[in-house]
């Protein structure tokens, strides 16, 4: 939030991980899986921040220095993302990697680059609130949403259309048709 604030090109997050990886690199795989890989560059924020919770089922506490596990450090970098601020994820234990990044290297860390659409400022807030529950749409209200127009009963799916506990003025995430992220 202060990046965007200052009008910051750039967002470091030096963490205990030197990148965002395929999978905990910490463990074994599986038998026949790959070894974690570090992936270098993040196109897709949303994307990757739905696979990172689902995958860690909701992130993870981190550290006893830190607040939070990788999906914090995206749920920030998502907000960065809108603003259309490049982040980075480097390793604290190597700050000197803070100049090579901001020279254009994608060989360390995890560059996280800016949405191709930035979303208006006086929107943007409302990513940074808690998600208190998740609204389904049928594929008549997600075409209705997508044009502009206004979210009506009639298209929320009858059978888990709506899940959590919210009331007004709270966050909901709006799914589609496909239970993909519209809203």
């Amino acid at each position: 939030l202060v990046a965007i604030l200052v009008g910051a090109t750039h967002l470091f997050l030096a963490t205990d991980v030197d990148a965002l990886y395929t999978s905990n690199p910490n463990v074994p795989p599986p038998p026949g899986m790959p070894p974690a890989s570090a992936i270098r560059e993040v196109s897709n924020i949303t994307e990757a921040l739905q696979a990172v919770e689902t995958a860690a089922g909701g992130g993870g506490s981190g550290t006893q220095w830190g607040t939070g596990g990788i999906a914090t450090k995206l749920k920030a970098a998502l907000l960065a993302s809108a603003a259309g601020i490049t982040t980075v994820i480097i390793s604290a234990q190597k700050p000197e990697h803070i100049a090579l990044a901001t020279k254009g290297s994608r060989e360390i860390g995890t560059t996280v680059l800016p949405a191709p659409k930035v979303v208006a400022s006086h929107k943007r807030w409302i990513m940074a609130l808690p998600v208190r529950g998740t609204i389904s749409l049928d594929a008549g209200a997600a075409r209705a949403l997508r044009s502009g127009s206004s979210l009506f009963a009639a298209g929320v799916r009858t059978v888990g259309g709506v899940s959590g506990t919210f009331g007004e003025r709270e966050a909901v995430r709006v799914l589609d048709e496909n239970n993909a992220d519209l809203a």
